[in-house]
């Protein structure tokens, strides 16, 4: 009646049996479900916290290279600083503002966003760099220099 013993012994099952089955399987089925939603919630998680850090960087970017600007277009201070308070960390992470030859850098551990702008004259010297916080940017006869304002 049966085409092998192995079937035959399944159908024969208790309904015990056949409960305990069906429980096991559908708790794996839900483990597997709950480790991909797991998954998903951290490549998502990534994605906001790289963009976070991204635009973060771009509004300090924006802060340290429209005050170089405005420090050259007051032609008649030929020597001063301008203190920045920018913000300690960007996306939850330390990092290190730049200045250097006609662009702002701005590194954290695993990425780098650089800003150019153009003062117009290719002979001024751009230099330094600073964690975040306090920074203050020094103009000269030479150029500029970014250092760290503690």
């Amino acid at each position: 009646q049966y085409p092998d013993r192995h079937t035959a012994r399944l159908i024969k099952m208790s309904k015990g049996q056949h409960l305990a089955l069906e429980s096991v399987a559908t708790f794996g089925l839900t483990l597997i479900a709950a480790v991909g939603v797991v998954q998903m919630f951290g490549q998502v998680n990534d994605g906001v916290v790289t963009s976070t850090e991204e635009t973060q960087a771009e509004v300090v970017g924006d802060v340290v290279r429209s005050t170089v600007i405005q420090m050259e277009s007051n032609s008649e201070q030929e020597r001063g600083y301008h203190q920045l308070e920018l913000p300690e960390k960007i996306g939850g992470k330390d990092y290190t503002v730049a200045l250097e030859q006609g662009k702002v850098l701005v590194f954290t551990d695993n990425n780098e966003f650089s800003q150019n702008f153009n003062l117009g004259s290719t002979d001024k010297v751009q230099k330094g760099s600073a964690q975040g916080g306090s920074v203050r940017i020094f103009k000269n006869s030479e150029g500029y220099t970014l250092r760290s304002g503690r």
